[in-house]
């Protein structure tokens, strides 16, 4: 039998142990940094009323007796809480109040599953009492008016273009609306609360 010099053996054991101990992603494409995640740079809760529109009958609202595409429309104002920490653009300063008028459009809604898409056009009240606007989409999936109605979208144009909106409604008048959701003319007028949160990298 063929004997080996004790220092090959020596150094054979070394690289099984350094091949034992190297991880199994060394050198492999995947092993990237992962990306930056998204932090919420504004948070703000408004409130505000609104309207559900028959696109075929104006005198009628959304309902839970037969889907209907329904138009739109509303208006809401409340506090806002700045947590950015690179206020430039704002001139360094904070944004306490988000005004926002929305439109958007309901397609075979029910009181019970709405889906739809919006658009919001702000006005961004800085602490010198000044003012930014942007606008924003939101993509509603399966909002139910009777516990809440998520959604998400992005600001495509003025301050903060290109970060991430998230939206979650509640609709308060949980009687009223119910009653109103039963009938034929439908829910038309409401009132609304929203926590609106953008997301910057």
């Amino acid at each position: 039998m063929l004997s080996l010099p004790r220092s090959i053996l020596s150094l054979s054991a070394c690289a099984m142990l350094l091949t034992a101990v190297t991880p199994a992603y060394a050198g492999s494409r995947d092993a990237r940094p992962a990306a930056p995640s998204a932090l919420t740079a504004v948070t703000c809760t408004i409130a505000g009323t609104g309207r559900f529109t028959n696109t075929t009958n104006g005198s009628q609202g959304v309902t839970n007796l037969v889907p209907r595409d329904v138009d739109v429309t509303g208006t809401a104002e409340g506090s806002c809480l700045d947590l950015r920490i690179d206020r430039s653009a704002t001139g360094g300063h904070a944004i306490v109040k988000r005004s926002v008028s929305i439109t958007g459009h309901l397609t075979d809604a029910t009181c019970l599953v709405a889906s739809g898409h919006y658009t919001a056009t702000t006005a961004w009240t800085l602490d010198d009492n000044t003012t930014v606007t942007s606008s924003n989409t939101i993509d509603v999936v399966a909002g139910n008016f009777f516990e809440q109605v998520p959604g998400a979208g992005t600001v495509t144009s003025g301050l903060f273009a290109g970060a991430v909106v998230e939206n979650n409604t509640i609709y308060p008048d949980l009687l009223q609306n119910a009653a109103a959701c039963a009938t034929t003319a439908g829910l038309r007028s409401y009132d609304f609360a929203t926590e609106v949160n953008v997301l910057q990298v």
